[in-house]
């Protein structure tokens, strides 16, 4: 019997699944993996202090291990968002098995980073992985390696203020200021101008006659105290409102008076926020204004920064910190202090920098922290070769006369003209000042000035006795000893691959936040997900022959591949669904 050409059969499919198949636990998160690494680090942790935070009352909360994992695996995988992390945790196995299967939102896992594990649980987390490194035999606590780079602050370079633009700006008001209380006094009675004459004597103390207020090239002319300060912008304040009753041109000066007024008070608290900084930004009171380090010509654009500086071993890292310092000679101090602070249950030995660290107070400075600095100065290059030859004509090669003076190579003689003593970083730092009036009529002037200019016919030079006679010898000892040059050969190779891995294979080169608290603990989560990830390499590494290294091979690969399909079904099922949830949305 045939059947009606309208009454075929076919068979029905399925077009609404209830799930998903799930793999075994050996398919998600296989021994050997790095999702095994981080499940294994976090339920070894201690968390005793996080997990105390938590109130017994109202819904249980997620635990914090599980949304520890999956955070310190996306920052391996460099996923850095909150909305990017739960993402993951809908869809992708590992993320799904770590955290429970509990799809965790993106405002649950913002709030636990921020609010729950906050900078000093994060700063414990990271304690814990280095000390379990070091008693492990990973990294060489004793040989530290310290060096610093660049790294874009989230506020725009359109947020970048100057200090010497504020002051100028500061000076130029108080111009202002005066010219609108000149047009008053000209314009009423002699009777009405007490008031105009009380703001024209404070604004006097700020504005000397022989400063320019046109010029706004440089800070030359300025006096110390360009700012008004509140006491004094509040006198005006209230005194333009006295003046606001003395006719229509009391009234428009008024109003002139207290936005200047205001406009003071800005610019001495931008100076403030600046510090002793030359630059700040207003949504970011740490930036400073510099050029990236990549950018070696300076061609490009002047950008919001940060100094990132790390302490590393054996390409882990040990410490890192992020500090509002344009150069790494001195954001030292800081850094050492907040370093040992970290690392008080380490046992440092050596501390190993390039030419950026090699001066005399941080010399100095690591000796009294009775730790031993293998620093290149900026001599110590030049200096190895052998084609070396001792310049003439810098001060420290001068010969010494016979009453303390000192003969330079054209005859001159300099004599002593003061001796200052500062405090730079906590250590005290004398200089000896040299003075000579010879240099005007000495024929080799030229040579010896090629970079400098002769002022007045008089030339001065500064000469730090305790670096050339105490501090550097000992240095070059040290440096051309076999640990030296075996410690300053080992240096780049430890914590250049980590500034690489940051910056351009973890694409972190640019904060997500704009308080300290935050991208500190931010960069913290990196520092230990970089850790781990470097952990996990070393360990396959290690377990590279016979069967072992086969067998994580075809796991990853295995994952992989799983990965791949699950996505395209899950594309393929979400492109099916889409059109039928556009029409119900419609009708």
């Amino acid at each position: 019997m045939k059947r009606d050409k309208k009454s075929k059969l076919f068979k029905q499919g399925d077009y609404n699944p209830l799930f998903i198949p799930t793999p075994n636990r050996n398919e998600v998160i296989a021994e050997g993996t790095l999702a095994w690494m981080v499940d294994e680090f976090v339920n070894k942790l201690d968390l005793t202090e996080l997990i105390e935070r938590y109130e017994d009352d109202g819904k249980p909360p997620y635990h914090p291990k599980d949304l520890l994992k999956i955070i310190i695996l996306a920052y391996a995988e460099n996923e850095y968002g909150c909305r990017g992390i739960a993402r993951l945790a809908s869809y992708d196995f590992r993320y799904m098995y770590l955290c429970g299967f509990s799809n965790p939102s993106f405002n649950t896992i913002n709030r636990f980073r921020t609010n729950r594990l906050g900078l000093e649980r994060t700063k414990d987390i990271f304690n814990q992985l280095v000390t379990w490194l070091s008693n492990k035999g990973y990294i060489d606590i004793e040989n530290v390696s310290v060096d610093g780079t660049t790294i874009e602050s989230r506020a725009s370079r359109h947020q970048l203020r100057y200090r010497k633009t504020q002051r100028r700006y500061a000076y130029n008001n108080n111009g202002n200021i005066k010219e609108l209380i000149k047009e008053l006094v000209s314009q009423v009675d002699k009777t009405q101008t007490e008031e105009a004459q009380e703001i024209m004597d404070i604004v006097e103390k700020h504005l000397p006659p022989t400063s320019d207020k046109d010029n706004d090239d440089n800070d030359a002319g300025l006096p110390g105290s360009v700012h008004l300060s509140q006491e004094e912008t509040d006198r005006i304040r209230n005194n333009a409102e006295t003046l606001q009753n003395k006719g229509a041109i009391g009234n428009a000066v008024a109003g002139q008076l207290r936005d200047r007024a205001d406009k003071a008070d800005r610019y001495r608290a931008m100076e403030q926020k600046c510090g002793e900084r030359s630059s700040t930004a207003l949504t970011d009171a740490d930036a400073i204004a510099l050029h990236p380090k990549d950018d070696l010509k300076h061609g490009g654009p002047v950008l919001a920064m940060h100094n990132m500086m790390i302490a590393s071993s054996r390409q882990f890292i040990v410490f890192c910190d992020l500090l509002s310092y344009a150069t790494d000679n001195t954001a030292y101090a800081p850094f050492l202090s907040h370093f040992l602070d970290f690392a008080q249950n380490l046992s440092l030995k050596n501390l190993i920098g390039d030419a950026g660290f090699g001066d005399y107070k941080n010399v100095l400075l690591t000796e009294q922290h009775h730790l031993m600095p293998y620093f290149k100065h900026n001599m110590y290059d030049k200096e190895c070769k052998a084609r070396y030859t001792p310049d003439p004509f810098q001060v420290q090669n001068f010969k010494e006369g016979p009453d303390g003076t000192l003969i330079c190579p054209g005859g001159g003689i300099f004599r002593i003209n003061r001796q200052q003593t500062e405090c730079v970083s906590g250590v005290s730092v004398t200089k000896t000042q040299f003075r000579t009036d010879y240099c005007a009529k000495c024929k080799l002037v030229e040579q010896c000035m090629r970079y400098k200019t002769v002022k007045d016919g008089y030339r001065m030079v500064d000469i730090n006795y305790d670096w050339w006679i105490n501090v550097k010898p000992k240095l070059d000892e040290r440096l051309n000893s076999p640990e030296g040059k075996m410690l300053l050969k080992s240096r780049s190779r430890e914590i250049e691959p980590i500034f690489s891995h940051f910056k351009y294979d973890g694409k972190y080169n640019r904060l997500r936040h704009f308080s300290k608290p935050a991208y500190l603990m931010d960069a913290s989560l990196k520092s230990i997900a970089y850790n781990l990830k470097k952990l996990w390499r070393i360990i396959r590494k290690a377990h590279g022959k016979g069967f072992s290294a086969w067998r994580w091979l075809c796991i990853d690969a295995t994952n992989t591949v799983l990965r791949m399909y699950r996505c395209i079904y899950i594309n393929f099922l979400y492109s099916c669904i889409t059109p039928y949830t556009n029409i119900i949305n419609i009708h």
